[in-house]
């Protein structure tokens, strides 16, 4: 199926990229990827994945998550992406710890160490969560037999302020 360019993804990426992202290939890419399913009001609520401040609890959600995709990873024997996601987990679990009220929040998604890939991730999980259903490297895994991974999974949640 082949995807067009519409205003709408122009719009949706130039509120991407005042609010969030700095790169605009980067912008524009997540902007088609997200096609209906966030809108322009969604990167500016309060609370959301885009925000400077996240609560304590949905980044405790996010950096399970992604503990969680390192577990799978790992099951599966694809060693570099269940390092990277660990490090990511580790990362935030890090600034939990030093008990910042509110932590830190998107900023996180975009130190060294963290490439698109897993920006776009910790995202999904973020619309995942709005949606009520797992993410699609969540369901990658289970389809790929991670069976411990499958049993542990949990549905994302995001808190909103």
């Amino acid at each position: 199926m082949r995807k067009y360019i519409t205003s709408e993804h122009n719009q949706f990426a130039h509120a991407l990229m005042r609010h969030a992202i700095r790169d605009w290939g980067e912008a524009f890419r997540l902007a088609i990827k997200l096609d209906g399913k966030l809108t322009i009001d969604d990167v500016y609520e309060q609370g959301s994945i885009f925000t400077y401040r996240w609560s304590e609890q949905s980044a405790r959600n996010l950096a399970g998550h992604f503990w969680g995709l390192h577990k799978g990873y790992f099951e599966i024997e694809d060693k570099g992406r269940s390092i990277a996601s660990l490090n990511l987990a580790r990362k935030i679990y890090e600034v939990l710890d030093m008990k910042l009220v509110p932590p830190p929040g998107f900023i996180l998604l975009t130190t060294k160490g963290c490439g698109e890939s897993l920006r776009h991730e910790a995202i999904d999980y973020f619309v995942a969560s709005k949606h009520h259903e797992l993410t699609p490297r969540s369901k990658e895994l289970i389809s790929m037999g991670a069976k411990n991974y499958k049993s542990h999974v949990r549905l994302p949640n995001w808190e909103f302020k």
